[in-house]
């Protein structure tokens, strides 16, 4: 990480100073800081703005346990469905400098690109394409990948659907909303909607949520699809994904990380959105 107090007052060392550009150069970056013009912004304009900035990022980290990777997930998914290809780009470099292998990499877009369509997709596939062209080894990371207790598990996000055959049978309708109901909670309203008027769609949609997560851990997918929902402001989604967190064994402290990450983009505007859609959840979580 990088070492600096950030609620000294007063300029940046210069030792600072260069910590700051390593550190975004390494995880953010080939090396430059091409990919964080605000940083560079700032650094010229009025560095106090970005400590304040660089201060509530590192305050998000309340876990203990290894997150930065996870932070890099958490933003690459969503950065990917907001069609933001700087931000796509050096979240990778994040991930492949802290152990993520590259087929997660493309998972979580694989995951992403479900609500990110052609539009998020075309808006970050250039610089992102070029780069996994390079990724042809695992660099060495001698670290801890991942928190204690995750594990890969694909089969939890398996609700029994065939999906070689067209349609949906009432059997499968069935299975599909008790998957929800213990995987989240409730059954969105979209699903018996579709069931309804066009189950092979809905059998097609699902198809694409269980093929996206069979490399990464279970207790990530959740918190993932809870910081995006968050980013979109849908209260319903995030109080589904942080039933499916809790459910599938992330800390109560691992969603607040998530939480608290979001601060930068919903502020004072939105936040409370967040915090109501899963007050009822954290009240009750050990």
């Amino acid at each position: 990480g990088i070492k600096v107090d950030w609620r000294r007052p007063g300029p940046f060392t210069t030792e600072e100073r260069a910590q700051i550009a390593r550190w975004y150069g390494e995880l953010h970056g080939e090396g430059n800081l091409d990919l964080s013009r605000f940083l560079t912004f700032w650094l010229k304009h009025d560095e106090a703005v970005f400590k304040r900035y660089r201060r509530l990022l590192e305050a998000s980290f309340v876990s203990g346990a290894p997150s930065e990777n996870v932070s890099f997930l958490l933003f690459l998914h969503s950065y990917v469905i907001e069609g933001y290809e700087p931000g796509v780009l050096y979240e990778v470099i994040g991930c492949q400098r802290t152990g993520v292998t590259k087929k997660q990499v493309i998972d979580a877009i694989s995951l992403a690109y479900i609500h990110a369509g052609p539009m998020g997709m075309n808006g970050i596939a250039s610089g992102t394409d070029a780069y996994l062209d390079k990724w042809t080894s695992e660099p060495h990371y001698s670290g801890q990948v991942w928190p204690d207790g995750w594990v890969v598990d694909g089969d939890v996000f398996k609700s029994g659907l065939d999906f070689s055959s067209p349609g949906m049978s009432d059997d499968e309708i069935a299975k599909l909303g008790e998957w929800y109901r213990k995987n989240q909670g409730e059954i969105p309203s979209y699903v018996p909607f579709l069931a309804k008027r066009n189950p092979e769609a809905l059998k097609a949609f699902r198809a694409r949520y269980e093929g996206a997560v069979n490399t990464l851990p279970k207790q990530l997918i959740p918190l993932m699809m809870f910081h995006s929902a968050a980013m979109k402001q849908a209260e319903g989604a995030m109080r589904r994904y942080a039933f499916q967190a809790k459910c599938y064994g992330a800390t109560k402290a691992q969603l607040i990380e998530a939480i608290t990450f979001l601060l930068m983009y919903t502020g004072d505007l939105t936040s409370e959105i967040m915090t109501n859609a899963v007050e009822d959840i954290v009240a009750g979580w050990d």
